[in-house]
């Protein structure tokens, strides 16, 4: 969203968003105003083509988080919280989809926390809408997030979703 943005990101997107070669718009709607900036602009729709007949099955403890290993996703607060899940529910299973920067980082913070035995890594998969199939709930705990389209691919596959 054109608005959604800090008084700073706002004053830097002024300044540089003339000078690429060309600006993304995420909707039709914000495209006259990223237009302004840069007469170069597209729009590339976030959308998925996943869709559900009935709900996910969930009868499984299984938390699923999709997304990039960096800061913004908050996949480190997620583990920080995972520990008290699984003292709530000794036999739930964490499985994180994606990669990135922080993986080993992750992977070693899982460890310190003891609970990398219930923790699964998945590498991005073109197959996505098995793993939705296959978790009781969605997790997004993003620190920000524009448009998420793994929150969206959760809710068409009928999966609750935890956001924080």
């Amino acid at each position: 969203h054109f608005d959604a943005r800090s008084r700073p990101w706002r004053w830097l997107r002024a300044r540089l968003y003339p000078r690429v070669a060309a600006v993304v718009s995420l909707t039709e709607a914000d495209r006259p105003r990223f237009a302004a900036l840069n007469r170069r602009c597209e729009v590339i729709a976030n959308a998925s083509e996943l869709r559900a007949d009935a709900p996910v099955d969930g009868t499984e403890p299984v938390v699923l988080a999709v997304g990039r290993h960096v800061a913004q996703k908050g996949l480190d607060l997620l583990l920080l919280a995972w520990p008290a899940v699984r003292a709530a529910v000794p036999g739930a299973r964490l499985v994180i989809a994606g990669d990135g920067p922080l993986t080993a980082e992750l992977q070693a913070q899982a460890q310190a926390l003891g609970v990398a035995g219930s923790v699964q890594w998945c590498a991005p998969t073109r197959e996505i809408g098995a793993l939705y199939r296959g978790a009781a709930v969605f997790a997004l705990p993003s620190r920000y997030e524009g448009l998420p389209l793994s929150l969206l691919e959760a809710q068409a596959m009928g999966l609750p979703a935890v956001a924080f």
